[in-house]
């Protein structure tokens, strides 16, 4: 039987490290990646990557082949058939292009599948003998060729997603055999705070180490998280390009943006776009507080002469106003003063998490990388790092000064008030309404 390597043990060279991307995908993981690559192999280490975050953890089952390279997946005693991407063939049309043998000609594909209930074919039975166990689906070895075209690329190479099923015991107990099963005795995690609490619960059994990996900068323990630039520098260029439109017919638009509970972009664009108006969920008031004043300022600009050509609010998802709602109060509420008044909404939405990584969130992704594995061959663990983290309990890495390191403890505990982004948020807003020479307590 395998057992695990006791917590803060070092790892040592030729172990086997795994790593995995969990929640929500953000520019610059594939960054980290590379680094965890480069330094896993130059320090002697077997990299694995884990494909869909925690739920490849759980699935953890296994690639099949028959005698004539016919790929199968293994799920609850059923083969079922997958082409050459790997995705589960649907329909005879498909099996027959994708196994079209001499010898399988011969026969009706009736005979040798059955549909389940989504219409995914599996192998009769009678069928199964022969199938060779080759290759594990979910995990499986990254080498440094994988890492040459990763450093440019957005999202995650090994998937992402966000499992319910980790939580449970048999969830987690699933997960901790597919590590030993794979002989892994080390883990680094990229994710947000939900992540962040994955690996805290992992920590308890094996050596792991967290990477901040969120557009929404909801992570304590970390000024900035992987992803956050190249997020704000998509919804700032695409603010631009909506003011341009807005200029151009005299119209107010209100853009909304991804966030969660955490109204950092908003902010941060709003002040790097140049926009009039933000509206962020720590600020809070009421719905019509937030009305009265945005559309006391919108009449003040466009009454007053001072060749007003645009109005742009900023509107941070999850607030007490929709978008929509916004949108319709504002209309309704400017109309008989200003009848010529337009307003348009646009929703970034996923856009703002895609796109090629920006320089910083490239380098700090490298950085990141970089450091997880260094901390893991110097047997620390349970810690996440960190961009210039701030509080008692961060302290600096000795080899990255701009790095920190916090435990995934006191994160996990801390990211929940959000206390820190909140002072933040707070002093920027502060230095808005300054600039903008009113007062829009929203």
């Amino acid at each position: 039987m395998i057992f695990f390597r006791r917590r803060n043990k070092k790892i040592r060279v030729g172990d086997r490290i795994g790593v995995l991307t969990s929640g929500g995908d953000c520019p610059g993981m594939n960054a980290a990646l590379r680094g965890i690559i480069m330094a896993g192999h130059a320090a002697g280490l077997e990299v694995l990557g884990i494909k869909n975050g925690y739920q490849g953890l759980i699935d953890g089952n296994h690639l099949y082949y028959d005698h004539f390279g016919n790929i199968y997946r293994e799920i609850d005693h059923k083969y079922y058939a997958m082409d050459g991407r790997r995705d589960f063939i649907s329909d005879l049309g498909q099996a027959v292009q994708t196994y079209d043998h001499v010898a399988f000609r011969k026969m009706s594909y009736l005979d040798k599948f059955l549909p389940d209930e989504r219409g995914f074919l599996f192998l009769k039975p009678a069928l199964m003998e022969g199938l060779k166990l080759e290759i594990s689906l979910s995990l499986y070895p990254l080498g440094r060729e994988i890492a040459d075209e990763l450093i440019s690329r957005g999202g995650t190479l090994l998937d992402s997603s966000r499992c319910d099923t980790f939580k449970t015991p048999a969830g987690f107990n699933k997960a901790l055999s597919t590590l030993r099963e794979h002989q892994i005795q080390g883990v680094i995690v990229l994710g947000g705070d939900g992540s962040m609490r994955g690996a805290l619960k992992l920590n308890d059994h094996l050596p792991t180490v967290g990477i901040p990996s969120s557009i929404d900068n909801d992570v304590w323990g970390t000024e900035m998280a992987l992803g956050v630039d190249t997020a704000v520098n998509t919804i700032v260029e695409s603010c631009d390009k909506i003011s341009d439109t807005a200029a151009s017919h005299h119209r107010t638009f209100v853009v909304e943006v991804m966030g969660r509970d955490c109204g950092y972009l908003a902010v941060i664009s709003c002040l790097a776009a140049g926009a009039d108006a933000v509206v962020f969920r720590e600020r809070n008031v009421s719905e019509e507080s937030i009305i009265n004043e945005i559309c006391r300022h919108i009449l003040a600009e466009y009454r007053l002469d001072r060749k007003k050509t645009k109005f742009l609010i900023i509107l941070s998802e999850n607030t007490k106003l929709s978008g929509e709602e916004l949108n319709s109060a504002i209309q309704s509420r400017l109309n008989p003063d200003l009848p010529e008044f337009t307003l348009r909404l646009t929703t970034l939405g996923h856009v703002v998490r895609g796109g090629s990584p920006t320089a910083f969130d490239r380098l700090l992704g490298v950085r990141f990388g970089y450091a997880s594995v260094q901390l893991l061959l110097n047997g620390e663990s349970g810690v996440m790092i960190g961009w210039k983290g701030k509080g008692e309990s961060v302290k600096p890495l000795s080899f990255d000064q701009d790095l920190t390191r916090a435990s995934l403890k006191t994160v996990s505990r801390q990211s929940k008030t959000l206390k820190d982004k909140k002072a933040t948020l707070t002093q920027l807003f502060a230095i808005h309404q300054e600039m903008m020479c009113y007062k829009l307590n929203i």
